[in-house]
């Protein structure tokens, strides 16, 4: 009952920046310890007032401590009474002290498994903030360190800074005894960038909640029946895809995508009774969240299993029904035969749009600015190199703005009429150059006739010598003439 009575009424007791309100942090941890892995069935302590009260006050504390182990690192944690190790020998005593990242694991291990027992919809909204929060925070961390580590400094903070000789009966030195093996982990793993099996990193972190968001959402009656709740986990799954490939598990990842496409169509395949605007927002969702990390990971289309889940979820968003899968009503129909019936007109442009994405972003190679990228990096200053020369620009359905420029190129080898055009729109931006021919380039020698020579002859300038002219006295014919007598 005091317990929880306290709890209650120090939820904002970290949040006042009182001056030595850190010294309560591993007391306060240890009490949180007792209430939030425990399920509400389970959580019988006779209050006269509400658990999920206790527990949201339970969450805003823990959500108040998450950032201070990687914030304060190595700074030790000074111990509340003054009770000494070696109270024999005054000399040589010290006092038991524990620095701020060794409650790291304990954090992430309870945030962790708060989630799994948690039943109300705002607390388990405010548990999943928690977890995106950290989850960012250790990955700025490990960045840090992992750099540290490559240019071979030795900055790496000292998990307990002052480990005591001997055990002695106060709880402060329990507890200090109890953080040892956590610490060692923590000082073994902090700035490395990869051990998907341990929770204590970044990407083990990833592992771990993608395994249990998954699960909750296919599972969980009481998730899939909250909106709020599963918009919320749909938009943490989000976030994780937009982490740094470095602490993204590329196994977890494919599993994760794979996920997202059973539940649509989960979701997609219930009872006409069941369905409704909450259920088709979902769907919606769904796909917004395939797309992310679509965008983010390219590399998972090119995995067959990947591609294929994504693609048949598209088509079952489209039609309404896939031609081959394990719910499929009516299997080997070809696509032209199929009749349209999707789920929603909301839940068919939601396909539309992952299809068109993923048409434009297939096959890229290496980067989305690569050879086969159908997006540019150039621009106008890569064209008008002449202070005289402008773009002309027009707007196309309020959604494509053209830019237009006559002689775009003054170096081809052809003396064509040429536009340069670029074109931006919803789905990137793209340059072409327009040439105006007359003829096909198979054709090319009826175009060189007309372009490489005048259509009319030019005049001569030289005047023509006059050809010698023998002068005789009598005509050509009469050497032949016949000569007669007289």
């Amino acid at each position: 009952m005091v317990l929880g009575s306290i709890l209650l009424s120090a939820k904002d007791l970290f949040k006042l920046d009182l001056q030595g309100v850190q010294v309560l942090v591993p007391h306060v941890l240890q009490a949180l310890e007792i209430v939030l892995p425990v399920p509400d069935s389970e959580l019988a302590l006779g209050y006269d007032f509400s658990i999920v009260e206790l527990r949201q006050s339970c969450i805003q504390i823990l959500l108040s401590m998450i950032c201070l182990p990687l914030h304060f690192m190595s700074l030790p944690i000074q111990a509340l009474c003054q009770e000494k190790v070696n109270s024999s020998d005054t000399a040589n005593s010290h006092f038991p002290q524990i620095a701020f990242i060794s409650l790291h694991p304990r954090v992430t291990r309870l945030l962790v498994k708060a989630i799994e027992v948690e039943t109300n919809p705002m607390n388990t909204q405010m548990l999943l903030g928690g977890a995106k929060l950290l989850m960012e925070d250790a990955m700025q961390v490990e960045l840090h360190n992992h750099e540290l580590y490559s240019s071979k400094a030795k900055t790496i903070p000292s998990i307990i800074l002052d480990e005591p000789e001997t055990s002695g009966t106060s709880k402060l030195i329990d507890l200090a005894e109890s953080t040892n093996n956590d610490a060692t982990t923590t000082e073994d793993n902090i700035g490395l960038l990869g051990d998907s099996s341990d929770i204590m990193t970044t990407k083990g972190l990833f592992c771990s909640m993608s395994d249990l968001l998954c699960q909750k959402l296919m599972f969980a009656g009481k998730w899939r029946g909250d909106l709020a709740v599963t918009l919320a986990a749909l938009e943490f799954l989000s976030g994780m895809a937009q982490l740094n490939i470095k602490f993204v598990d590329k196994k977890v990842a494919r599993k994760t995508l794979k996920w997202l496409c059973d539940y649509i169509e989960f979701q997609a395949k219930q009872p006409p009774p069941s369905h409704s605007k909450d259920l088709h927002s979902v769907i919606v969702a769904t796909f917004s969240c395939i797309s992310v990390w679509v965008v983010s990971h390219s590399w998972l289309l090119d995995d067959n299993q990947c591609l294929t889940s994504v693609m048949e979820v598209i088509e079952l968003g489209i039609s309404g029904n896939k031609s081959k899968g394990r719910f499929a009503e009516v299997t080997n129909v070809l696509k032209g035969d199929k009749e349209l019936k999707p789920v929603s007109f909301r839940v068919r442009e939601s396909a539309e749009a992952l299809l068109a994405l993923i048409m434009e972003h297939a096959g890229f190679f290496p980067t989305p600015c690569g050879p086969e990228s159908m997006f540019t990096l150039m621009d106008e200053k890569d064209f008008c190199t002449e202070n005289d020369r402008k773009f002309n620009y027009y707007a196309l359905d309020g959604s494509l703005i053209i830019g237009l420029l006559e002689d775009g190129l003054h170096s081809l080898p052809e003396s064509l009429p040429s536009v340069m055009s670029i074109i931006r729109g919803p789905t990137g931006k793209r340059v072409c150059l327009l040439q105006l021919r007359h003829f096909s380039r198979v054709k090319q020698y009826i175009a060189e006739m007309y372009t490489t020579e005048p259509s009319t002859p030019y005049g001569l300038h030289k005047i023509p010598e006059a050809p010698p002219v023998s002068q005789r006295c009598y005509p050509p014919g009469m050497d032949s003439a016949e000569t007669t007598k007289s």
